[in-house]
């Protein structure tokens, strides 16, 4: 860094762009679970983001989008650093694979939650504070984390929280989805999470127009049925945008 400041600023942007072309291809070498090969590609990424910021603070764009390369660079470095994902800046760009990074992840904390959480009987344990030795490399799994992954790959703590109330659905667990449902309206309360909601109210519908009991001990905060889908309907075309 002290070379390109100390070159004229015109100069500097050459070589500054040569360089971050090199870093970027030092983030494309095949997957390995090497250990050099994956600090080689950290330290490259936080190279890449100081010099973009460089390049950035002299105003220097003729041949890079600073801003675009510099946001993709710093979510690379983080994804690097906090769940140990080795992206290249054309995988990264492609979001059928940040698509597929985050339900990968969503299903690994569902399953454990599932397995851990929701048939734990009696047993009541926060799903924020589960500790599970396999997923994010031996880290928490977390709500926190999967907010986190989410934002890194360009997926909205509401979208986070829509995913989880219909996959909670889906599994049957009402009483969580309901409680999803209740802080996306107080989070987030859009048209998107007026669609969720309507979605909530006709699966309540469905399953009592095929017979299913929904009301069981662990759904106890749901006995009056009838007044859920009520409030559930209220709040959707409260939220909902005028021509729905």
């Amino acid at each position: 860094m002290e070379l390109l400041e100390s070159l004229a600023l015109q100069q500097a942007e050459k070589y500054a762009h040569e360089l971050v072309t090199w870093l970027c291809g030092i983030l494309e070498k095949d997957q390995s679970d090497n250990q050099d090969c994956n600090s080689e590609k950290i330290a490259a990424a936080q190279a890449g983001v100081a010099i973009l910021k460089f390049m950035k603070k002299h105003d220097l764009s003729s041949f890079v989008q600073v801003d675009d390369s510099l946001y993709t660079l710093q979510m690379i470095s983080a994804l690097q650093k906090e769940y140990s994902l080795f992206l290249s800046v054309e995988e990264y760009q492609i979001p059928e694979i940040r698509n597929g990074l985050f339900d990968q992840y969503l299903q690994q904390y569902l399953g454990y939650s599932d397995n851990n959480v929701l048939n734990d009987g009696d047993e009541k344990k926060d799903p924020q504070k589960i500790s599970n030795e396999v997923l994010f490399g031996g880290k928490d799994v977390s709500l926190t984390k999967l907010f986190r992954l989410g934002e890194l790959v360009g997926v909205s703590r509401e979208e986070v929280r829509q995913e989880l109330m219909l996959k909670a659905l889906s599994r049957g667990d009402v009483s969580y989805a309901l409680n999803m449902c209740r802080e996306l309206t107080d989070k987030a309360p859009c048209e998107s999470t007026a669609c969720s909601l309507y979605k909530v109210a006709l699966n309540l519908c469905e399953k009592l127009a095929e017979g299913q009991s929904i009301v069981t001990d662990k759904n106890k905060n749901i006995c009056d049925v009838t007044y859920t889908i009520h409030q559930l309907l209220c709040q959707a075309t409260t939220h909902c945008s005028p021509g729905k």
